[in-house]
């Protein structure tokens, strides 16, 4: 008989050693066998890498949060969405001994369904006493069972500062909120139409809060509130990638207008040069603004810039870019001047190329 194996986002794993089995016992598989990752002398270095492999197994497939998932009785789930050091499993491991229960510290896995996949996986936490970070179960941890059945009910991005003494939560408006969850995502560029599908669960969740906190037990009438949230609908067009290639920028938010005072030169174009779009990964346009996933960046462009890369399309010259932005916005002393400078904006931030 082989070691215990546990389920990770739907992979079956063999644990290292069957001694294990006591932390992971809530993804515990009734399997005999599972993908072997060899012997490691640290056990959290193998929850990491296990549940890496998961995430890039599971690519294409699902919207997945690096968030702590706490849920409801009835099996409504918030998503608590925030990088290292925002203080997710100390949220989880506060709030699931009462009030919620324990559906991860990790990721938040979402169907296209909208249904979450639980991964109830044991805790690290560092000891008082300094030294590695150490795995404790839930069971151990006291922490209360989640529902079976898991849907997606609410998204919160946490924001931890000493300055946060009275905790506070608002409503991020939809293209804030694309902002600051996307950099909190795995494998979104592998899923086909990813922005339209993460739009239509931050819809399902009622939109997407901000929670400012400094003590973890102060917060849970407000990850109540969030989940209480009822659904919404944002109006969006999405514009499919005509390729697959990978294109890599920084996030970064443009609009291609002029500032005040004296314009820039801007880059000379050859009299039959054309400007097109830069392979992206998904885009839809919403409030009349353009947001691109390029690589595993977000890019909003807003004003001349949504303007401009909605015109570029398979190809068009700057004369002919020129008189799209005249038609919509009407006409500019310097509108020559003004394209020209906007291109060059959007090509640098990987929008836009010329050929």
């Amino acid at each position: 008989m082989g070691s215990p194996v546990v389920d990770i986002l739907g992979e079956i794993w063999e644990l290292p050693d069957p001694e294990l089995s006591a932390r992971w016992s809530r993804c515990l598989h009734d399997g005999d066998s599972g993908r072997n990752l060899g012997y490691f002398t640290d056990p959290y270095q193998w929850t990491s890498s296990a549940t890496v492999q998961s995430i890039e197994a599971r690519a294409g497939e699902l919207l997945m949060f690096h968030a702590a998932g706490l849920s409801t009785k009835d099996g409504a789930v918030v998503a608590l969405i925030g990088p290292s050091g925002t203080g997710k499993s100390t949220v989880a491991r506060t709030l699931c001994r009462t009030d919620f229960g324990y559906v991860t510290d990790e990721t938040v896995a979402v169907r296209l369904d909208g249904s979450v996949i639980p991964f109830p996986k044991p805790i690290a936490t560092i000891p008082a006493d300094g030294g590695g970070k150490v795995e404790l179960s839930p069971d151990e941890l006291g922490l209360v069972h989640c529902p079976a059945d898991l849907r997606l009910a609410g998204l919160v991005v946490l924001e931890r500062g000493a300055e946060h003494e009275e905790p506070s939560i608002e409503r991020r408006d939809v293209l804030r909120a694309i902002a600051a969850v996307v950099p909190d995502m795995s494998a979104l560029p592998q899923l086909a139409d990813g922005l339209a599908h993460l739009v239509r669960a931050m819809d399902q969740a009622g939109g997407v809060f901000r929670i400012k906190y400094q003590e973890a037990e102060h917060i849970s009438s407000l990850v109540a509130q969030a989940l209480a949230s009822p659904s919404q609908r944002t109006d969006f067009v999405s514009i499919a990638p005509e390729h697959d290639d990978e294109a890599d920028t920084d996030p970064t938010e443009a609009d291609g207008a002029a500032t005040d005072g004296a314009l820039a030169p801007a880059t000379a174009d050859p009299a039959d040069a054309l400007v097109s779009r830069a392979p992206f990964k998904d885009a839809l346009v919403t409030e009349e603004v353009v947001v691109l996933l390029l690589g595993n960046s977000c890019l909003q462009l807003q004003g001349i810039g949504a303007l401009l890369w909605l015109a570029a399309g398979a190809g068009i010259s700057l004369d002919g870019l020129r008189d799209e932005v005249v038609a919509a916005a009407g006409e500019h002393p310097e509108s020559d001047l003004l394209v020209a400078r906007a291109v060059d904006e959007l090509v640098e931030n990987g929008a836009l190329v010329r050929s």
